[in-house]
């Protein structure tokens, strides 16, 4: 079995707040995008306080024009450069390597999913 790969919230959460003020967006707009009650989620998500729920996090990276890369690295960072940020220190490609992999394995997952979804409700 592999090691599961650990991400630094806080790290996430900076990189959501940076690329949100990149976007030139306020807190309530975002708060209206994503169809929230109250802008605190979006401070506990931008302060690594927590994770934001799948269908949110793939929002705001639509609304920021943004990839997975900018929320886990940063805004323009070169992944193969910037990976130890967030891969384990052992063989932190091989780590990278599944990550990645995995990671476009569940978007596929995720896009089969959203397209059932919109056929039976569209």
């Amino acid at each position: 079995m592999f090691d599961r790969t650990e991400y630094n919230m806080k790290l996430i959460g900076r990189n959501l707040r940076i690329l949100r003020e990149r976007s030139g967006l306020s807190v309530k707009e975002v708060m209206h995008y994503l169809d929230l009650g109250s802008v605190q989620a979006i401070y506990k998500y931008e302060n690594g306080i927590s994770y934001p729920p799948l269908d949110k996090f793939l929002a705001m990276m639509n609304l920021y024009e943004a990839q997975w890369q900018d929320v886990v690295c940063g805004p323009g960072s070169d992944i193969y450069r910037n990976q130890q940020i967030y891969c384990r220190r052992e063989k932190p490609i091989v780590v990278f390597e599944l990550q990645v992999r995995e990671t476009c394995e569940y978007l596929d997952f995720l896009r089969r999913q959203i397209s059932a979804w919109a056929h039976c409700h569209g």
